[in-house]
């Protein structure tokens, strides 16, 4: 009888360990997936926000700019997408500069950390969605 005990137990233990095995394969390709690239709802252009002294919203980024223009001196971001590449172009009166975006990691439910490549510099910044809109906040430190 306890021969029949133990393999049941083995046969059980086994059983638990492929349950387990499947689901962090199952996890893993999930985060791997989800993690890849910005929500399409990005894309387009997009105004910054000047922040004023107690604002209780600093980091919003205003949408549906026609043009960098529209943004006048606060300046604001256009996200393009070309095939499987994802990059953006900031720009503030004339000027313009155009950065590749080389990683995106998804921290919570509408929150991305974004690495970019623009001309000699890397910029890093958060990216994400509330109730009052989309927000843009850099990041001084590089986190890997």
């Amino acid at each position: 009888m306890s021969r029949g005990v133990a393999g049941i137990v083995t046969h059980a233990a086994a059983l638990a360990a492929a349950s387990l095995a499947a689901a962090l394969l199952s996890a893993f390709a999930t985060t791997a997936q989800v993690a890849s690239r910005l929500p399409n709802d990005v894309l387009g252009m997009w105004c910054f926000h000047k922040a004023y002294v107690n604002d209780p919203d600093p980091h919003i980024i205003w949408p549906d700019a026609k043009d960098f223009d529209e943004c006048a001196n606060r300046g604001g971001i256009r996200f393009w997408k070309r095939g499987g590449k994802w990059g953006y172009e900031l720009g503030r009166f004339d000027a313009r500069t155009d950065c590749e975006i080389t990683k995106v990691v998804r921290t919570r439910s509408n929150v991305y950390r974004v690495r970019s490549r623009c001309l000699d510099r890397s910029e890093h910044f958060k990216l994400w969605r509330s109730k009052t809109g989309m927000h843009w906040r850099d990041l001084e430190e590089d986190r890997k």
